[in-house]
């Protein structure tokens, strides 16, 4: 998979067993850069991504997270999407005849309830959907922040089809071990991730990375591979 902008010296490159970062030293530079890549800006995007020769949208399969704090696994498409895929399940040849045997069981139970009252009353078909949601069925959310973007990136692949995970400044609230964690479940994954920071930090295992300085100069620099951190 490529990333390519117009103003970068080449694209870059995704590929297994390989981390990206890229360190734009100048802040204005750095704003620029991450508006055009926020589906929510106003500013005209002129990043494209090719994954075997087919262009994909990037407002469609590029997620940028600035905020890691903010990441929430059961927004509302996650969640319509993990229901149909439930429904799917239900309803297919293993399970077609418990789930209508349950639902039917339900439609007769409120029926039951129904005719206790004095009121006319009448109650739609049960729905699979509508009973996930009363049920509130949802993704559990983990204790650490590296763990929830774990998961994160796991359903967003999974759920909306997500190519490629931008993350702004992340390396300034983890510690070396948790940005090894999350390296080693990228790597395991085989996501596409691109890191982009502010500043250069120490180089661990798998970084390539390339500098745009404050003059906007790019320097690429080749990481190490010499162990394996799985």
């Amino acid at each position: 998979m490529l990333l390519s902008y117009y103003e970068f010296d080449e694209p870059i490159s995704f590929q297994d067993g390989v981390i990206n970062i890229l360190v734009i030293e100048n802040p204005a530079y750095m704003t620029k850069i991450i508006k055009e890549l926020l589906p929510s800006s106003d500013e005209i995007s002129r990043f494209e991504l090719y994954e075997n020769d087919a262009a994909f949208s990037i407002s469609d399969y590029v997620d940028v997270i600035v905020n890691p704090f903010s990441i929430n696994l059961n927004e509302r498409d996650i969640l319509n999407k993990l229901y149909a895929a439930m429904k799917k399940d239900a309803l297919d040849e293993e399970l077609f005849l418990s789930t209508n045997s349950f639902l039917s069981e339900i439609e007769t139970n409120i029926h039951k309830i129904i005719e206790r009252q004095q009121s006319l009353l009448e109650l739609d078909t049960p729905d699979l959907i509508g009973l996930f949601k009363v049920l509130n069925v949802r993704f559990s959310v983990s204790g650490s922040l590296v763990e929830n973007i774990c998961d994160y990136m796991d359903i967003c692949s999974e759920y909306r089809k997500t190519k490629l995970f931008i993350f702004t400044n992340l390396k300034s609230f983890l510690t070396e071990l948790e940005i090894i964690q999350l390296y080693t479940h990228i790597n395991y994954h085989k996501r596409n991730v691109l890191f982009i920071e502010n500043q250069q930090r120490s180089m661990l295992e798998f970084e390539i990375t390339r500098i745009i300085d404050e003059n906007l100069c790019e320097i690429p620099i080749l990481g190490h591979n010499d162990n394996d951190i799985y």
